[in-house]
């Protein structure tokens, strides 16, 4: 799964959805209306158990979860009816899924999804670090629109349990957060953890006032670890 936003120039977003349920029923897909508080417009689309979820919660931007398979063609359907007046499309995976480190007994559970409100959608990834069954760490990220109109990733928590700490855990969580970025596409990531820019700038981020940004580096993710 993944999932995709997109945003206009202009109050563009309804006439989207519309060309989207008819393009989607003309590939034999039950399309089925709804509306959440009155205020954001949902379309559940289902086709052979395959599930697709699209929100818009104002008129300039829309929400779409998708199967993979089908998120190349929303786009390419987006940009054919209205390539003048896209600002951008951002995509977020979903990571839903656990993994474990060769070093000691680490394992990473993670997931992704939506923070959803009456007027905000906002796209995150929660990761948690185990040793032995106990929890020693976690952070949260969320993905926000970047320079070039392109969704990227910001760690807004990152924090190891005080028994923890002072052993190198909390780097080689961060390096293993990184690593799984990369995976999904992105080329940068950024922090607004202000309380600990020190730790920020030893692991390569570039400081500017209250947030870090760090180029990712696909050659410093070889490591089976990561």
């Amino acid at each position: 799964m993944s999932t995709i936003i997109i945003s206009f120039n202009t109050n563009l977003a309804d006439k989207f959805i519309d060309e989207l349920a008819s393009f989607l029923k003309g590939k034999n897909y039950s399309v089925e209306e709804e509306l959440i508080d009155g205020i954001i417009r949902r379309l559940n689309v289902v086709h052979e158990k395959q599930e697709i979820s699209i929100l818009e919660p104002n008129d300039n931007w829309a929400v779409l979860r998708v199967n993979s398979d089908l998120t190349e063609s929303i786009i390419d359907l987006a940009y054919k009816k209205f390539e003048k007046e896209i600002f951008s499309v951002g995509k977020v995976p979903h990571i839903s899924k656990e993994q474990s480190l060769k070093s000691k007994n680490f394992v990473v559970k993670s997931r992704s999804g939506l923070h959803e409100s009456s007027d905000n959608l906002t796209p995150y990834s929660y990761f948690r670090l185990f040793e032995n069954n106990t929890l020693i760490a976690e952070a949260l990220l969320e993905y926000f629109n970047g320079e070039m109109g392109e969704f990227e990733p910001t760690i807004l928590l990152i924090e190891v349990d005080s028994k923890y700490r002072e052993k190198g855990i909390g780097k080689k969580f961060l390096q293993f957060i990184e690593c799984e970025m990369v995976r999904c596409g992105f080329a940068k990531i950024w922090s607004s953890d202000t309380q600990t820019m020190d730790f920020w700038e030893k692991m390569g981020y570039d400081i500017d006032i209250d947030e870090g940004e760090k180029y990712l580096d696909s050659s410093e993710c070889d490591d089976d670890d990561y």
